[in-house]
């Protein structure tokens, strides 16, 4: 695996060399829309339905929209010359605890491996894990600049990119603007759904979870090159169905109070 990117991070006079490599796997099935008729891959082509033409690369503009339908134009030289220049360090300017950055401003992961010097970076991983401390700062990889948070996870450092507070969606002014207003809950349904919670409370294990539909996608392509002879899915439609909020948490109480009798 390559690195995206190599450097240091800087804590004071500290240098720890490291390289950074990407934590995520892309696991998605890849769909491409193909011909019927002869099997070719479809092609997209440059559009302008003012002119109701295709249009070239060299006739292309990037703009910026600042009205409806208004835009200002900008030249690559102009954005190039704005661009953040990739810079071989991450400047550390404190340590947090990692558990008070809101779980919603993470972005993406990246893990973090010494490069030629171990030392620096074993010294530093230790430390941190015994404090129950992240480092905090800011990163340009790739030539994007984001503000990044760096802690020990399973006996190594891992970086992870964090959303600028513009980036993230108020939630309440989301409903304000959408008129969504929440009616008052009913104490004799809250202490229903307080059960259920209690009821189906569990320890966390996401292994137990895995990607059904790609499985199944890729099962379907298995069968199709074996030629086995497919046959429908059979829709699985419940018997009863429940009427109102209150049924339904009934409903489910017995249910899971009859399944912890078994």
């Amino acid at each position: 695996m390559k690195a995206l990117w190599a450097g240091n991070i800087v804590i004071g006079f500290i240098n720890i060399p490291v390289k950074i490599y990407p934590m995520e796997k892309k696991s998605k099935v890849g769909f491409r829309l193909i011909h019927k008729k002869c099997g070719t891959p479809i092609e997209y082509k440059k559009w302008c339905p003012h002119c109701n033409a295709s249009v070239s690369d060299e006739d292309i503009v990037k703009g910026v929209e600042i009205a409806k339908g208004e835009y200002v134009i900008l030249e690559d030289e102009e954005i190039e010359a704005l661009k953040p220049v990739t810079k071989h360090k991450i400047e550390i300017d404190g340590f947090v605890n990692f558990f008070e950055i809101d779980p919603h401003f993470l972005e993406k992961n990246y893990i973090l491996v010494p490069n030629k010097s171990e030392e620096a970076y074993s010294v530093m991983l230790k430390a941190m894990e015994e404090k129950g401390k992240a480092a905090i700062g800011r990163a340009i990889i790739r030539r994007k600049e984001f503000p990044v948070v760096i802690h020990p996870y399973k006996g190594v450092l891992v970086l992870t990119a964090l959303y600028y507070p513009d980036e993230i969606v108020e939630p309440s002014k989301l409903f304000d603007e959408l008129g969504v207003e929440l009616k008052h809950a009913k104490e004799e349904e809250v202490e229903l759904a307080k059960l259920i919670i209690e009821q189906l409370t569990t320890k966390l294990d996401l292994e137990k979870y895995k990607d059904e539909y790609k499985e199944a996608i890729m099962n379907l392509v298995k069968k199709k090159l074996e030629g086995v002879e497919l046959t429908e899915r059979e829709t699985e439609v419940s018997e009863e169905e429940i009427k109102n909020l209150m049924e339904a948490l009934q409903a489910t109480v017995k249910a899971l109070k009859k399944k912890k009798k078994k």
